[in-house]
C-alpha cells in the first residue's frame, strides 16, 4: 500500500531558482513565552514548533506542496486492511552529537507520547496504536483499527525522533537529527542554531546559521523587516499585509491554509452546555464581514467545522449565515430572552483577534446578545485562558488529514480538546473513516462528521485564514499556494535560502 495522499490539492511546482548555501538569517517569530521548553509533548505555539522542526526530524515530512515523503523513514508498507505498518529506517542517519539513529530511538520517541500518564496531544490521535516492535532496521506498528493515513500521523511535527539516554528519549538537551543544531535557547527571547554538517539530507538547511527572535507584537515584527533587522517574519496582520506589500525590498506571502479562526465555547460551563445557545452564537456572526474587515480578503468563509475546501473530503453542507432572527429563535429554544456573555480574546489567538471580537460583539447585538470583550495578555493566554473560560478566541493550524484535525481538536479524550465537547458518535465516525479504503464510503463518513460538528460542536468558526508572512527580497522561498502554518508550514528555516 502506498503512503497517503497529501492534505491539499496540487499546488505550484518546486522553487523557481536553485537554492544556494551560506549566510546568517534572522527570523522574527511570534507566539513565544518565557515558559517555553523543548518537551515535544507540550509544544504547540509557533515559536517553539518552528524551533522543533528546525532541530528535529520526524519519520515522514509534509512537503511545501502537501505530499507526505519519507525523512528518517526509508519506506512504509501496510497490510491489506492497514492494521499493520512496516516502516524501514534510513541507514546512516546521525544525531547532532554523532550518535547513530536506531530503531530503539524511534520506538522510545513514540513511546514518549503514548505512555501511560503522558500529557502529549498525540496520545489520543495514536490511541489505536496497540504496540510497536522492532525487526532489524524496521519498526512495525500494530494498530487496533485500520488507518490508511498512518504515515500522516508520523509526520506530525511533535513526533520528533530523539536520542536515547538512560533508556528513555532525551528531549531536554535539544539534540536532534534535523538540519540545524542548537547553539542557544533563551525561552521567550531567542533561539540560535547552526547548520548540522552531517545532515542526512541535501535538500535543506541552506543557511550557515539562523537566529530566531521572539517578537510577539505584530507591529514590532513588521518594523523589524522594514528596518532590515529581520529577513523574514511570521504572521503579518492581514490588514497590514496589503500596505506592507508595497514596501521596497519586502515580499508578502499570502497562502491558502486549512487553518481556521474560532471562538470556542467551554461546554462544561453554563450556558455553553446548551446546544441552542451555541447555535445562536453561530448565527450571530457575519462571516463575510469577518473575511473582509479582519482578514482583509486573506481568507475564506468557514462553517463551524474544521474541514475546509483544501481537504480531500470537504463536504458541501448548509452554510451558517448571519441571521439574527434565527439566533433569537435558538435563544428562545434555550429558554432565554437574551444572552449576556464575555468573549475573552488576545492577539495571541490570531492576528486581529481583538478587533474580531469587537466586530462579533457588534453583530450579535441584533440577536439580543450582549457580548462584552475581555482583552487578555498574550503571554500565558494558552495556559491561563484557553479552555478555562466560557467563551474565548482560538485558532488551529491545519493537519495532513481530516481524521487528524478532528481527533486533535474534538476527540472525546484529546488533550487539546479543552472545550469539554465529547461525542461517541463523532469518535466512531472518525475511526470508521480512517479505516475505510472505499473513497465514496469514506467521504460520506467524513461528511457526517462535518455535519455533526457544524450543528453540535463547540466552535464558532468564521473563517479559514490565509497564512501571511513577509520575507526580504534577499531570500529565496519555496513556491507553493498552500501553507498549513506560518513560515512555510513551519519549515522555512530549513527550506529557504539567500539568493
Amino acid at each position: 500500500m502506498a503512503t497517503a495522499a497529501g492534505l491539499w490539492m496540487p499546488a505550484a511546482a518546486a522553487a523557481a531558482a536553485e537554492p544556494r548555501r551560506g549566510g546568517h538569517a534572522i527570523f522574527a517569530i511570534g507566539k513565544a513565552s518565557t515558559s517555553d521548553n523543548l518537551d515535544p509533548r507540550i509544544v504547540h505555539a509557533d515559536f517553539m514548533t518552528i524551533t522543533r522542526v528546525t532541530l528535529h526530524d520526524t519519520l515522514f515530512e509534509i512537503t511545501s506542496t502537501g505530499d507526505i515523503i519519507p525523512s528518517i523513514a526509508e519506506s512504509a508498507e501496510a497490510n491489506d486492511d492497514a492494521t499493520v505498518w512496516r516502516v524501514a529506517i534510513k541507514p546512516g542517519v546521525t544525531f547532532h552529537n554523532g550518535q547513530a539513529v536506531t530503531v530503539e530511538d524511534v520506538v522510545n520517541s513514540i513511546n514518549l507520547h503514548i505512555a501511560e500518564g503522558s500529557v502529549s496531544h498525540l496520545k489520543t490521535v495514536m490511541s489505536h496504536l496497540d504496540r510497536i516492535e522492532a525487526d532489524g532496521n524496521t519498526v512495525i506498528f500494530h494498530l487496533t483499527e485500520g488507518d490508511a493515513d498512518w504515515t500522516a500521523n508520523l509526520a506530525e511535527y511533535a513526533l520528533s525522533i530523539l536520542p536515547t539516554k538512560d533508556g528513555a528519549s532525551d528531549w531536554q538537551s535539544g539534540i536532534g537529527c534535523g538540519p540545524y543544531r542548537l547553539v542557544q535557547l533563551e525561552p521567550g527571547v531567542r533561539v540560535r542554531v547552526e547548520k548540522f554538517e552531517n545532515d542526512h539530507r541535501s535538500d535543506r538547511g541552506w543557511f550557515d546559521s539562523v537566529e530566531m527572535v521572539a517578537v510577539n507584537d505584530a507591529s514590532a515584527r513588521v518594523n523589524s523587516i522594514m528596518s532590515g533587522e529581520a529577513h523574514a517574519i511570521s504572521e503579518v496582520s492581514p490588514i497590514v499585509a496589503n500596505r506592507l506589500a508595497r514596501a521596497p525590498g519586502v515580499n508578502v506571502l499570502s497562502r491558502t491554509s486549512p487553518g481556521y479562526c474560532a471562538f470556542d465555547a467551554q461546554m462544561t460551563m453554563s450556558p455553553m452546555d446548551d446546544r441552542n445557545v451555541r447555535l445562536a452564537l453561530k448565527y450571530a456572526i457575519d462571516r463575510e464581514e469577518f473575511v473582509e474587515k479582519i482578514l482583509a480578503g486573506h481568507g475564506t468563509v468557514a462553517n463551524d467545522q474544521p474541514i475546509g475546501p483544501t481537504y480531500r473530503y470537504h463536504a458541501d453542507i448548509e452554510q451558517h449565515s448571519y441571521d439574527p432572527d434565527r439566533a433569537r429563535f435558538h435563544l428562545k429554544e434555550a429558554g432565554l430572552d437574551g444572552l449576556n456573555i464575555k468573549l475573552s480574546t488576545s492577539e495571541a489567538a490570531f492576528a486581529g483577534a481583538v478587533d474580531a471580537a469587537q466586530l462579533y460583539s457588534e453583530s450579535s447585538r441584533a440577536a439580543g446578545i450582549n457580548m462584552s470583550v475581555g482583552r487578555e495578555p498574550a503571554d500565558g493566554f494558552w495556559t491561563n485562558v484557553w479552555g478555562k473560560v466560557p467563551f474565548c478566541a482560538s485558532f488551529w493550524t491545519g493537519r495532513p488529514t481530516e481524521a487528524l484535525i478532528i481527533s486533535l481538536a474534538y476527540g472525546s479524550d484529546a488533550s487539546w480538546n479543552l472545550s469539554g465537547f465529547a461525542s461517541a458518535t463523532l469518535d466512531r465516525l472518525v475511526a470508521q473513516a480512517r479505516a475505510e479504503q472505499d473513497e465514496a464510503k469514506r467521504a460520506e463518513l467524513f461528511a457526517e462528521a462535518q455535519r455533526l460538528l457544524n450543528k453540535d460542536g463547540p466552535s464558532v468558526m468564521p473563517a479559514f485564514y490565509n497564512v501571511v508572512d513577509a520575507v526580504s527580497d534577499q531570500i529565496g522561498v519555496t513556491e507553493t499556494d498552500v501553507s498549513t502554518a506560518p513560515l512555510d508550514s513551519r519549515y522555512a528555516v530549513s527550506r529557504w535560502w539567500f539568493k
